[in-house]
């Protein structure tokens, strides 16, 4: 329990009323004083000014100043929708790799709903659904760039599934807000799915130079996000009779070893061209199966042997890489007519 500065609507008389407390008497006049009010009252203006200030400092991108005005309001008045919804909004901004403040944001927005009217009702769960899908859309793209940028270290894979979990929490809340909007189902079915295809990348930092590997999950935690998955799908489809999801194509470590240690990481253009005419072409004949059995036999080891030399990386971009594009942008051009 704490006092909060108040004023008598009766006798004007300043006061310190507990704020845990619906009523109490003035010591002034003994008059019949609700908290709230009284509470208000004493704020005087100062609740509109502060708000007023936190929607500048929110349009401006001044989340902290904008938390701590909405904060200013509610120790006046703890029940005002509208500073829980911005509080909740700022803090959720605020969020970083190391501190996603989620549970705060979303226990912020249900505070919100819970002191609206009940004709805002609706209105202020659409509000929080649609401000809790724009921050968790925002705090995805952080920590997918974080993990393709550090995936070679230590736990990266592990921490962005529990930032993916909570992402996943985030977005629920916002779904049992805002049933029916689509975009919602859109981002559950893109997390599961993302983090079941899983990651392929190049490590770097291998003793002998880089190496081809895959993150996945567990068999265990693969089968919770694809019951969440058929899910999140099911109730599209109510939504969408026509919506039929893509098919789920798992990561696998890339066979380009040679073009991936020349140009230095997985996704390079070079490397997906490459990659492509392996599964278009080499995979479906007898012959190119060999080829590709051969050179991932034998890809690693020359793919470290280049990897250690800027002279030898060159060479290889040069009379490898360079002519193989070559041939296999002409190979594929010819088997698909809109290809340049």
């Amino acid at each position: 329990m704490t006092f909060k500065a108040a004023r008598c609507p009766s006798c004007g008389g300043d006061l310190q009323v507990p704020d845990d407390r619906h009523a109490v008497n003035c010591m002034y006049c003994g008059a019949n004083v609700i908290v709230r009010e009284a509470i208000q009252a004493a704020a005087g203006g100062n609740i509109g000014n502060w708000l007023i200030l936190a929607q500048a400092a929110t349009q401006a991108g001044n989340n902290q100043e904008a938390y701590d005005y909405y904060t200013r309001v509610l120790e006046a008045d703890s029940l005002n929708s509208e500073a829980w919804a911005g509080k909740a909004e700022a803090a959720g901004w605020m969020s970083t790799l190391t501190s996603f403040r989620l549970p705060e944001m979303l226990a912020g927005f249900q505070k919100s709903i819970d002191y609206a009217p009940s004709e805002g009702q609706t209105e202020s769960k659409r509000i929080a659904a649609s401000k809790i899908t724009d921050i968790i859309g925002s705090y995805y793209t952080l920590a997918r760039g974080h993990l393709l940028e550090y995936i070679s270290l230590d736990n990266v894979w592990v921490d962005y599934l529990v930032q993916c979990d909570l992402m996943i929490t985030g977005l629920e809340s916002a779904h049992n807000y805002w049933p029916e909007h689509q975009g919602i189902l859109d981002y559950l079915i893109f997390i599961c799915r993302d983090n079941i295809q899983g990651v392929a990348y190049s490590d770097q930092y291998a003793p002998n130079g880089p190496i081809q590997r895959v993150k996945t999950l567990s068999a265990e935690y693969e089968s919770t996000l694809r019951s969440k998955l058929a899910l999140y799908v099911e109730k599209k489809r109510q939504l969408d009779p026509t919506y039929e999801p893509d098919e789920i194509k798992k990561a696998k470590a890339s066979a380009c070893f040679i073009a991936t240690a020349t140009m230095g990481r997985a996704d390079h253009p070079a490397v997906l061209l490459l990659r492509e005419f392996r599964d278009e072409w080499l995979m479906q004949s007898g012959l190119g199966r060999v080829f590709i059995r051969q050179y991932s036999e034998h890809g690693p080891l020359l793919s470290r042997i280049i990897a250690k030399s800027r002279v030898r990386r060159l060479a290889s971009y040069l009379f490898i890489v360079v002519p193989s594009t070559w041939i296999v942008r002409r190979l594929l051009a010819k088997s698909s007519p809109y290809r340049n």
